[in-house]
């Protein structure tokens, strides 16, 4: 129980550090006025 624990914490840091790198890339996409997805439409 307590590995489960450990793992889990450890996921949620990975998963918190990869949203503040995807919320960073989306703030410089907008001050350089670019959308932050392409469209193919």
């Amino acid at each position: 129980m307590a590995l489960d624990l450990a793992a889990a914490k450890r996921r949620i840091r990975q998963l918190e550090t990869e949203l503040a790198v995807s919320r960073r890339v989306n703030e410089v996409f907008l001050e350089q006025g670019l959308p932050p997805k392409g469209s193919t439409r």
